[in-house]
């Protein structure tokens, strides 16, 4: 029995690993991302409090 536990192991662990692979890949292909140094920089300036910079983001969200 423990022989049978440790194959489910393996097989859930190689399932974890392949699908963690899977959703980096569609990730990475998306290309609506974001890089985060960007993302950082426009945060930034929103906390500055740098409305202008909201009122591009909502005219983008409406054309898409």
């Amino acid at each position: 029995m423990a022989e049978t536990a440790r194959k489910l192991d393996v097989n859930e662990a190689e399932a974890k690993t392949k699908a963690l692979a899977a959703a980096v890949s569609a990730a990475r292909a998306d290309q609506r991302g974001v890089p985060h140094a960007k993302m950082r920089d426009w945060l930034l300036k929103v906390a500055s409090g740098d409305v202008s910079i909201l009122r591009v983001w909502h005219g983008a969200q409406e054309r898409s």
